[in-house]
């Protein structure tokens, strides 16, 4: 029953699904761009200042990450998504604590009675290329690259440099002073020979923009390369001071941080999506081993005030902008329709899954995720200008279904969206930032100020007749529409003539609950913009609405709207300038939208990977501390074991950690519900995705910086920051 109504209505949906909502009366009409203000003074130079500061937002998802991502939360349970998130950083503390069962003897034997010193330093050794060469087969996968050789590579340049290592240390002084620092461009060149023997002189010839892509492959391992050298010198520093400045040295912490995190943006940005993973497990992870090891050897309170002041006023100004850069999106009458199912969806969970997601369900991505691509698929209704800075492709390629496959081929064959795997095209920060800053992205709401100012009408007829042409049409066709529903289902019920003749004549008002009781008819009607609305939205001189008359009724309307509508019909199609008007910042403003999702989710997913690596880097030194503490080796670590202290000292010095990690949980957990609740999307669903899709990759990065923080303070390593090095006034090495 309704079948032929149902069918004329859906195709009125499909016609009118992408129109943004126009904004309430003047009266009630929000400012698109709200200024942050103090005391009456506006504070939106500082915020625009802070965030061409800020690197989260410099990106945007691709079609096929957001499908990736899509596919994943409806695949995995909650419980694997909490097991990926806690149990991620295990291996790699692992692999440290076995590296520490290996019983060191003292630096003042020499270096051949160090043995077992040098085993350790060529399995570290190894790992440390071995992770490496991975790396880049993930940025470069066409090199003809095999496990078997990067494993050669590795063992043969890890040996060589060891076997250097001792020689230099027997023919000059054990230990070498910064061995870790001084031998890395050793390292580096052994690394570059062994793997031009293994791969042949040219080893990205054949490869698509190989030569641009080696190159930022090199740079970007320069700039990781640069963190070795750096946060060690400034844990230096920040050792040899106290009281005020040992504060303000911990302040300049976040500066370090942030200017890394540029340099890698301007390396990075051909990366395009996969750019916050390699900001976040790079630089955030020596900035969060560094504060902890900084906080362990002051054992201050506050420092964890500070540490989560800073932390949480960053991340509040990062929602702020998150929320201006989401706007037009969620004021789309497609992404209000989502809201309203995503409400639907949330009333149907368990208290249980309320309680561990935070109110969030898989299926509320899904409504974001079917709703966008609903707009992908109609490019008539999008910017053409615009089309081109989609991405389908994300640069590194993700494992799809069949129908998902499909759909972004389908996609790809309209030839309107950007369509490339890789882009060469190089990019500076500042202009990545003006692009996906608020300003640009936000956009102006629909209103009167879109619209060239009209010209005078000569007479009340033509303003009559301009009023007839916005406001008529739009009841007639509604009331066409009902009329044709009540007609299909009277013949449906092969009722009599006299029968259907009479209920039309007298149903003068039809029983718009009946209608309403069928799903689809409520969401149209509930959901549908009106013209007046569009009203609103012009100047008042352009539009001046008829005084109502009395309504007609019955068929006699029908009738009369029917041939009102056919000769108005010529003044409301898009040759006419208002309408075209209409239309073109129409489609700006769903392109807009589009934009603004992927946007949304990138920056979802820069801010989920920085508050996971914050929370779980004091959780790794929470259990990594106590073992070492238990084992011989821990008197080789002078800067750790000048803080041990006794039993009591050590407990106090641990709990500041556990407070620390303790907070940024909870900002953690907070940041999950804020954005679950503001734009249906999962942080954890969204962690948890990035670290098992890049396992491997994120794996071997962690464990190179864990290494690296471990190794760097050993004894046997020569790291003596006072640069003092007494060991080299003994007369030999064995002294």
């Amino acid at each position: 029953m309704f079948e032929r109504g149902l069918t004329a209505l859906s195709s009125l949906q499909k016609r009118e699904a992408f129109i943004i909502p126009t904004p309430p009366p003047p009266t009630e009409r929000q400012q698109s761009h709200q200024d942050i203000s103090l005391f009456g003074y506006s504070l939106a130079p500082v915020y625009d200042f802070w965030e061409r500061l800020q690197v989260s937002h410099c990106g945007q998802y691709s079609v096929e990450r957001m499908l990736a991502l899509d596919e994943y939360c409806q695949r995995v349970s909650i419980i694997r998504v909490l097991a990926v998130c806690l149990f991620f950083p295990f291996g790699p503390l692992i692999v440290i604590v076995l590296t520490e069962c290996m019983p060191l003897e003292s630096v003042d034997k020499g270096a051949l009675a160090n043995y077992v010193f040098w085993i350790r330093h060529a399995i570290m050794g190894t790992i440390l290329v071995f992770c490496a060469m991975i790396q880049a087969k993930v940025w470069i996968p066409e090199v003809p690259l095999s496990v078997k050789q990067v494993l050669m590579v590795a063992i043969g340049s890890s040996v060589l440099y060891t076997a250097l290592n001792i020689l230099v240390a027997e023919l000059w002084v054990f230990p070498i002073p910064f061995l870790v620092v001084a031998g890395a461009p050793v390292l580096i060149s052994i690394w570059a020979i062994a793997s031009r023997l293994v791969l042949g002189p040219h080893p990205v010839e054949g490869v698509q923009d190989g030569s641009f892509r080696g190159r930022r492959v090199l740079l970007l391992t320069a700039v990781h390369a640069s963190l070795l050298a750096i946060y060690p010198a400034y844990q230096a520093v920040f050792l040899e001071v106290d009281g005020f400045l040992e504060l303000a040295m911990f302040a300049l912490l976040p500066v370090i941080n942030l200017s890394l995190k540029n340099l890698q943006t301007a390396l990075g940005s051909h990366l395009e999506d996969s750019l916050p993973e390699v900001i976040i497990f790079s630089v955030d992870v020596f900035n969060a081993i560094y504060s902890v090891l900084c906080m362990h050897s002051a054992n201050s309170i506050k420092m964890v005030a500070l540490t989560l002041v800073l932390n949480t006023f960053v991340l509040i100004l990062s929602l702020h902008g998150m929320n201006r850069r989401s706007r037009v999106a969620r004021e789309c009458r497609s992404f209000q329709l989502m809201e309203r199912q995503q409400q639907q969806i949330r009333r149907t969970q368990s208290v249980l899954d309320s309680v561990v997601t935070g109110g969030c369900s898989p299926a509320l991505l899904s409504t974001l995720v079917t709703t966008t691509l609903r707009m992908l698929q109609a490019p008539g209704q999008l910017d053409t200008h615009e089309l081109r800075t989609i991405r389908l492709l994300s640069g590194m390629p993700h494992q799809l279904s069949s129908s998902s496959s499909a759909l972004l081929d389908s996609l790809a064959a309209r030839s309107v969206y950007n369509n490339n795997r890789r882009t060469t095209v190089t990019t500076c920060v500042a202009q990545i930032k003006s692009r996906f800053s608020s300003a640009a992205v936000e956009g102006r709401v629909l209103s009167a100020t879109h619209f060239p100012p009209p010209s005078p009408y000569k007479s009340m007829l033509a303003k009559r007749l301009r009023g007839t042409v916005l406001v008529v049409p739009t009841h007639v066709s509604s009331r066409t529409t009902i009329n044709e529903i009540e007609t299909s289902a009277c013949q449906q019920d092969k009722r009599d003539e006299s029968t259907s003749t009479k209920s039309e004549i007298s149903d003068t008002q039809p029983n718009s609950a009946e209608l309403l009781e069928i799903p689809m008819l409520q969401t149209l009607y509930l959901t549908t913009p009106h013209v007046e609305h569009v009203i609103h939205a012009m100047p008042h001189s352009i539009v001046e609405p008829i005084p109502s008359l009395p309504r007609p009724s019955g068929l006699w309307i029908s009738l009369f709207g029917q041939e009102v509508s056919d000769k108005l019909i010529p003044l409301v199609s898009k040759n006419n300038p208002f309408i075209g008007t209409v239309l073109d910042e129409t489609r700006k403003l769903n392109t807009r939208a589009v934009k603004q999702t992927l946007q949304l989710l990138f920056n979802n997913e820069y801010l989920g990977l920085m508050a996971y690596t914050q929370c779980i880097i004091p959780v790794v030194y929470l259990l990594y501390m106590p073992i070492l503490q238990a084992l011989p080796n821990h008197v080789y670590y002078p800067t750790h074991y000048r803080y041990f202290g006794g039993e009591n000292e050590f407990d106090e010095r641990m709990t500041v950690i556990g407070i620390l990690a303790g907070l940024q949980f909870a900002v953690l957990m907070a940041l999950q519900v804020f954005v679950v609740k503001c734009f249906g999307v999962s942080t954890i669903y969204q962690i948890a995705f990035v670290l098992e899709t890049h396992f491997s990759l994120l794996q071997g990065r962690l464990l190179m910086w864990l290494v690296f923080a471990v190794q760097s303070t050993l004894m046997h390593y020569g790291a003596d920051f006072s640069f003092r090095f007494d060991w080299l006034h003994k007369s030999s090495p064995a002294n």
